[in-house]
């Protein structure tokens, strides 16, 4: 994700186990800082915009955690069980790093300043979340999903409310190989 023009910010393993140990700007190749007291691997990832938050989720164990770039300090857990009930398939982060978005079989938000969950965003029909992502306005949150069927479809919510604002099935047929990831425009209002 950017960090300013042409900065991108990378997770770099840090030994046989490959949890990440530091982030490093590939457009200076200067290391921004070291997550101190990560035991796990990285399974999912997410920074902010303005590079300062991350949102990661590492499957052994079912943790979410935000985290402080720059000093490579844990903020918040996200969460509480650690168990299955807190298994994730995606993660966003908004641009400004105040809220985060997981998913699974529903979208569970968090606002991170405070680590306090917002209510879980639920799907019409039963899926998986394939992807997730959160306008730059961080206005509404966007979900890939797939169901039993199998039919891919998209669901727009509106972030502050959780109420679902749009859905709609993804056009063509599917064979089993689908993209785990969406990319939206800077103004929010296109969606790859």
């Amino acid at each position: 994700y950017a960090n300013g023009p042409l900065s991108v910010l990378v997770l770099v393993g840090g030994g046989a186990d490959q949890t990440p140990d530091s982030i490093v700007d590939l457009k200076t190749k200067r290391t921004l800082g070291t997550l101190k007291g990560l035991d796990k691997p990285i399974s999912l990832a997410s920074f902010s915009a303005h590079g300062k938050r991350l949102l990661i989720y590492c499957a052994d164990g079912n943790v979410t955690q935000v985290w402080d770039v720059k000093k490579g300090a844990l903020l918040h857990k996200l969460g509480s069980s650690g168990t299955e009930a807190d298994h994730r398939t995606a993660v966003a982060i908004s641009a400004d790093g105040t809220r985060g978005v997981a998913g699974f079989h529903e979208l569970r938000v968090w606002d991170l300043k405070t680590s306090d969950e917002r209510p879980a965003m639920r799907f019409p029909s039963e899926g998986e979340v394939l992807a997730v992502g959160i306008t730059p306005d961080a206005s509404r949150v966007v979900a890939l999903t797939i169901g039993k069927e199998p039919v891919a479809r998209i669901h727009v919510f509106n972030l502050e409310t959780g109420a679902l604002l749009g859905l709609g099935e993804v056009a063509g047929e599917l064979n089993g190989d689908i993209d785990q990831d969406l990319i939206l425009s800077p103004d929010g209002n296109l969606l790859v």
